[in-house]
């Protein structure tokens, strides 16, 4: 079953990891220990189980994909039959379970995820830091890049479009997110404001429109 290049979304960053994803192939195994990542091992599920496929291809041979699905259902694939332990909250998190000789696996859904209808997202552009330092006197222009605000939209039904603004910004918190696809995280944000407006003239469909700055 072969990743869809489409299905994109959202998966929460945190740090309390415990427990890790390892995947065996004959006699070889590959680990994703969450804690052991940079960050001080704040990350999301699609982190972690990109970062085990990554291993198991550099180590075990074979193709190996990592996907979402719109059921909020994580996958992975490879073309070697292959075991999976998992342990800790990262099963849970992951919505993975222990599999063995298997191609083919996929989770239950996983918490702390979204996946719309359909995603809009066109990178983020860097810009040079305001201001100006002096070194001697120069008044140069900053050598520190950031990035500029971004807006990802996302269009759905008007209940979901509704429920999604609320999970991904919840009144009184600014969490954190890896935006991603298969194989590959866009980038990571913290979500710092929503709106939300009709899609088009069929009132079914909303777009919510989410401001965001590149985090960590």
């Amino acid at each position: 079953m072969a990743g869809s290049p489409f299905t994109c979304g959202f998966v929460k960053v945190q740090g309390g990891w415990t427990g890790a994803l390892a995947l065996t192939v004959g006699s070889t195994t590959v680990t994703a220990t969450p804690t052991s990542f940079a960050g001080s091992g704040r990350t999301s599920a699609a982190e972690v189980v990109l970062r085990a496929v990554e291993l198991a291809a550099d180590s075990l041979g074979g193709t190996w994909t990592a996907f979402p699905s719109t059921d909020g259902r994580i996958h992975i694939n490879s073309s070697l039959t292959f075991s999976l332990a998992i342990s800790g909250n990262t099963a849970t998190r992951t919505g993975l379970s222990n599999a063995s000789s298997v191609s083919t696996t996929n989770g239950s859904t996983h918490p702390d995820g979204a996946y719309p209808l359909a995603v809009d997202y066109r990178g983020v552009p860097l810009q040079r830091s305001r201001g100006a330092h002096t070194v001697g006197g120069d008044a140069a222009l900053p050598l520190t890049w950031a990035s500029a605000r971004q807006t990802i939209r996302i269009m759905e039904t008007w209940a979901n479009a509704h429920t999604f603004s609320a999970a991904l910004f919840p009144e009184g918190a600014l969490n954190c997110y890896d935006l991603w696809i298969t194989d590959r995280i866009l980038g990571r944000f913290k979500i710092t404001g929503a709106a939300l407006k009709p899609a088009s003239r069929n009132n079914a469909y909303w777009d919510v429109d989410f401001e965001a700055i590149v985090s960590e």
